[in-house]
């Protein structure tokens, strides 16, 4: 990891070190830059600032670099990071470099040598490769000198390099250690001599890959090698090859037909099907499933009149089977089969069900839609489920026959197909269904049809689905007026908005209820100051604490989060009032998704209150694991320590003291977003790329603005009570880099101690200027940190973070401290607070 001192360096040297190479005159800055990193190397410098500039010439290096590389693999401290840098030159004097330098090395420096010989597939090293390969399996008195330490270790790196090198020499000396080598040595020399064969097979060498392939099988005794062998021999053979998988496949040789098994998705041979559909009734069931689950993900898969009969078959697994393999090739005339399974419950079911819906090959709709006439009503209800999970439009006429007809079942069925099926043009017929509905349950039925496909649709202001919604909220009786106010709640626009408002003051009681009622379920925060009149007035008991709710969930909900200072003042006009304890549990339910004082000390006032003590003081330890100040964490949690009814309120009490310890001073609000990428272009290299996100500190004054540098997210926090806290985002194999920002609200102008933790690269900005640009040295949390001088100002200050992601979670941490180290208490982090504009 990258201490303070070469992070600084890099970032005071940044006009030579990130900006010299794209100058105008850009081949003699790079050189310039060169020869100033190798300077680094020859000097006095510390092990971190060495480190930095191996990792720069990693990228930038050439012939000129190799001396002072070389002469640094030697050094524990830094030969990791010179090797690193010699490994990915092309020039053949880094090969020797690295070659000279391995009778030289011992330990993990020699290790790593070995590893890099491997990575650079450097053919001038296999006599030397060889020699410490022979010398691991041989007597004491052939040890190379030097020898030492773990002799087996380094010849298992040794294997594995000369696995990476296609050259004979290399082949020939792993097949001599092959019968001379034991235990973990044997399988690094095996698994090398597989990715030779492998490499031969690739090449279209396949008598040389068989050769070795059929070498491992007779020499082997351990299982998964003799499978892969088995698997290569097989794969070698061309057309030869089929008798060998069907032979294997039907014989006794468990281990051989496991291998046979793995090898029926890919396996590519002319007569293949033939074969299959010959082996297959000749096997016991369990084989018949494993064949069959094989053959199905094939380019050619079993074909209908293979499958299609299993369905009658003794075997419970291969009906199974062989109803899972039709939802890829059946077709029109499984249909009825399949829809009688689909209506019948057991362990087949939902598998017919899913054949129905994904089934592409010939007239599969329209076979449904005549299942809708089917005296069976279980066999119409999964024939009006498959329809509308297909997305079979053209059945839309007859399901609206069924969901209008007596038959309750089907009816219903009929409509959870229409409201997948029916786009923003033709929603009106539901709202016809609601407004003409012959009683509630049916009413209820088409309300909750016309709900469903509102969500689905998610209609924008001047929607072709709103206006029917509009004529029928107007012309409707009471009782339709107040059923379609209840599907209001899903929709966000301004002239539901207006309808909703109209509702709440409308002098129907029945209006009016279903208004409050739709109000209170909306996700338009544009009506929460009419939520909030409702909480804090005083109507009925119910409308209140229904308001209060909906109040609460628009303020802290994850997906609606007001800023900071507005969902404060929410929280106090609810307060302010008289409340129920309904109200006063959903109220404390909300602050304990805080991070401020003032939510806190809300909290707390609600302590003495022995009816919400218990939510009161779950709120209260939920805030202070989050709030920034830590002294005024721990006191209210020690004040929680009084309470003397909640047997398990102490450990819960100690748990968030050492949560709290843990994170004190540690910034945890962050917005992220992954990944960034150029195609073709190394992550590694992505540090120095620009993307949008870096391109106008401006941009992220304003939400609309900032929603155009990228997809921002809120960002995972994890907490371990051993150890600092740190941040995770993104997800193995997102390859990239990664941005994340927060705001940094300090109450003056002042100087602060910035921490940084990194696994990997990293790049971090203060209001737009780039403070730190360092290399991570290891996972976290045992990794040392950057720390540097930084100055706040008063207000908002935007810290932006760029951390490299090759393919793995990334993480980092991020502390704020006076310039001393002590706590800094005055500064408060929040990502989804907004910044004053002007």
């Amino acid at each position: 990891m990258m201490n303070v001192k070469p992070a600084l360096i890099i970032v005071a040297m940044g006009a030579t070190l990130f900006t010299a190479g794209r100058a105008a005159d850009g081949g003699s800055a790079r050189v310039n830059e060169e020869v100033q990193l190798i300077q680094i190397l020859q000097s006095d410098a510390t092990p971190e600032e060495k480190s930095a500039a191996c990792v720069r010439l990693h990228r930038a290096g050439t012939d000129r670099a190799v001396p002072a590389l070389a002469a640094l693999l030697g050094d524990p401290g830094v030969s990791h990071s010179a090797r690193y840098a010699l490994e990915s030159m092309p020039s053949p004097t880094a090969g020797r470099a690295l070659v000279d330098a391995l009778e030289k090395s011992s330990g993990d420096e020699r290790l790593g040598i070995l590893g890099s010989l491997g990575v650079r597939r450097e053919k001038e090293s296999v006599p030397a490769l060889a020699r410490w390969l022979a010398a691991a399996g041989g007597p004491v008195s052939d040890q190379p000198p030097g020898a030492g330490g773990n002799l087996a270790a380094v010849g298992a790196a040794a294997a594995a390099a000369l696995g990476e090198i296609d050259h004979a020499d290399a082949i020939a000396a792993l097949e001599r250690a092959c019968g001379a080598s034991v235990g973990s040595l044997r399988d690094a020399v095996v698994d090398a001599l597989l990715r030779h064969a492998n490499r031969k097979l690739a090449a279209g060498e396949r008598r040389e890959a068989r050769r070795l392939f059929q070498q491992i099988q007779e020499r082997e005794t351990v299982g998964h090698w003799r499978m892969a062998a088995f698997q290569g021999v097989i794969r070698a053979s061309g057309d030869d090859g089929l008798p060998l998988l069907i032979t294997a496949l039907g014989g006794p040789r468990e281990e051989e037909r496991r291998a046979a098994l793995r090898l029926v998705p890919d396996f590519e041979c002319a007569g293949t099907t033939p074969a299959f559909a010959r082996l297959l009734p000749t096997l016991p069931p369990a084989l018949q499933v494993a064949l069959l689950n094989g053959w199905v993900q094939r380019r050619d898969p079993p074909p209908l009149a293979t499958v299609a009969p299993l369905l009658s078959n003794p075997a419970a697994e291969v009906r199974l089977a062989a109803v899972h393999a039709l939802a890829r090739v059946g077709d029109g005339s499984v249909v009825v089969p399949l829809a009688e399974i689909a209506a019948t419950p057991g362990a087949l079911q939902a598998a017919a069900r899913i054949a129905l819906a994904q089934m592409a090959h010939g007239e599969v709709g329209r076979c449904l839609l005549t299942l809708l006439d089917d005296p069976r009503k279980e066999v119409q209800i999964e024939a009006a489920r498959a329809l509308g999970e297909r997305g079979d439009r053209f059945a839309v006429p007859r399901l609206l026959e069924l969901a209008r007809s007596d038959a309750d079942p089907v009816r219903v069925a009929a409509l959870r197909s229409l409201v997948v099926l029916l786009d923003e043009t033709r929603v009106d017929v539901l709202v016809g269904l609601v407004v003409g509905a012959a009683g509630e349950t049916r009413r209820a039925e088409a309300v909750r049809a016309l709900t469903l496909a509102f969500e689905r649709l998610q209609p924008k202001q001047g929607s072709a689905a709103l206006p029917p919604l509009l004529h029928g909220l107007a012309a409707g009786a009471s009782e339709s007026r107040a059923a379609l106010l209840s599907v209001c709640g899903s929709i966000v626009t301004p002239e539901i908005r207006g309808v909703l408002r109209a509702g709440l003051n409308d002098p129907s009681p029945e209006i009016r209820a279903a208004a409050v009622r739709a109000t209170s379920q909306t996700a338009d925060q544009e009506l929460l100051p009419d939520l909030l009149k409702l909480a804090s007035g005083a109507g009925e008991e119910e409308f209140r604490e229904l308001a209060t709710k909906a109040c609460v969930r628009l303020a802290a909900g994850r997906g609606g989060r007001l800023p900071t200072t507005e969902r404060i003042a929410v929280f106090r006009t609810i307060a302010s009032g008289t409340l129920t304890l309904v109200q006063k549990r959903a109220l404390l339910a909300g602050l304990a998704d805080g991070r401020t004082s003032a939510e806190l000390e809300m909290a707390e006032a609600h302590i003495a209150d022995a009816a919400v003590r218990t939510d009161a003081a779950a709120a209260v330890l939920g805030i202070a694991p989050r709030l920034a100040a830590a002294p005024l964490a721990i006191s209210a949690l020690r004040r929680l320590q009084s309470i003397k009814d909640d047997a398990e309120l102490p450990k819960k009490i100690e748990a968030a003291l050492k949560s709290v310890e843990s994170r004190a001073g540690f910034v945890v609000s962050w917005q992220s977003a992954a990944p960034f990428r150029v195609a073709g272009r190394a992550t590694a290299d992505l540090i120095d790329a620009p993307f949008p996100p870096e391109a106008n500190w401006a941009d992220y004054r304003a939400p609309a603005s900032r929603a155009r540098l990228a997809r921002w997210e809120p960002m995972a926090v994890g907490i371990d009570p051993k150890n600092p806290m740190y941040l995770r985002g993104g997800s193995p194999g997102l390859f990239g880099v990664a941005y994340a920002y927060t705001w940094l609200h300090s109450s003056r102008s002042q100087g602060a101690r910035l921490e940084i933790k990194h696994d990997e690269a990293v790049k971090v900005w203060l209001n737009g200027r780039l403070v730190l640009c360092g290399i991570g040295g290891g996972p976290l949390p045992q990794a040392e940190a950057d720390h540097f001088g930084v100055t706040l100002a008063a207000g908002r200050n935007l810290l932006v973070l760029k951390v490299e992601q090759p393919g793995k979670p990334w993480t980092f941490s991020v502390r704020l401290q006076n310039p001393d180290g002590t706590p800094l208490e005055d500064v408060v982090a929040d990502a989804e607070s907004e910044p004053e504009q002007g």
